[in-house]
């Protein structure tokens, strides 16, 4: 690692932490190399990496057991979705920023969930689809069962680290679809379907372009929503609107 910046050692070695981590694909419980062999692989003294250990420590990343050595830990999204339900209301980041991440993240992980969806992750998403279809006027039931299928299909990945976010992006998609009781359900649902068939049959393709679709018809309604209410939008908006 080649560490020619002002910037204090074991910051660097932290960040290198995480990019291994997001690298090997791990998940909670999993094991870190010893602190010897991050010395090693990192080219730093056993003090750097030390630091760093203990400041992925205080941000809930990893944890030091006894004869365990250092562990990945359970992310705890309570405090991202704080963050985003806090900054939302001073326009950071912008609902309309976290549509373009959300789009982003959920057409990008398609491949790998039409490859890895197992007939309990598809049933699963089968069930939210129904819930939502049966809902009638409770519009709770509603928001909360599609919530419940986009959670799901991120799960269906089986990558662990973008699974760990599958909560913080079905919270927010809970908050921006509140109050919005004028939605067009039957549209939602048969878009919710066409997703779960091309899932069905392997065409991740045909699911980014249902998904693309389905959710720029959400960001154009929080955006005239935004506009109206004089709350900020921001810039983000170009992952969505390319489906067109």
């Amino acid at each position: 690692m080649n560490i020619i910046n002002k910037q204090p050692i074991y910051e660097l070695v932290a960040q290198e932490i995480k990019d291994y981590i997001i690298r090997n694909n791990l998940g909670p419980g999993d094991k870190l190399p010893t602190e010897k062999e991050l010395c090693e692989q990192f080219g730093v003294s056993r003090t750097s990496i030390r630091e760093a250990v203990k400041s992925l420590q205080s941000l809930g990343i990893i944890e030091t057991k006894q004869k365990e050595g250092i562990i990945l830990k359970n992310l705890d999204s309570g405090a991202l979705i704080d963050y985003l339900t806090f900054g939302l209301q001073f326009g950071e980041p912008t609902v309309l920023d976290l549509f373009e991440a959300r789009c982003l993240v959920e057409t990008g992980i398609l491949p790998l969930v039409a490859e890895r969806a197992t007939a309990e992750d598809l049933e699963e998403m089968d069930r939210a689809i129904e819930v939502m279809e049966n809902a009638g006027d409770d519009w709770g039931s509603h928001v909360r069962a599609d919530a419940e299928f986009h959670r799901i299909l991120i799960k269906a990945s089986k990558n662990k680290a973008l699974a760990a976010f599958a909560d913080v992006i079905a919270k927010f998609f809970e908050m921006t679809r509140s109050g919005a009781s004028n939605t067009d359900r039957a549209r939602v649902v048969r878009e919710h379907r066409e997703i779960l068939k091309a899932i069905r049959e392997r065409n991740p393709d045909r699911a980014a372009e249902v998904l693309r679709k389905h959710l720029q018809w959400y960001q154009a309604a929080a955006r005239t929503t935004s506009t109206s209410t004089g709350s900020g939008t921001g810039s983000g908006s170009g992952a969505v609107d390319d489906a067109d």
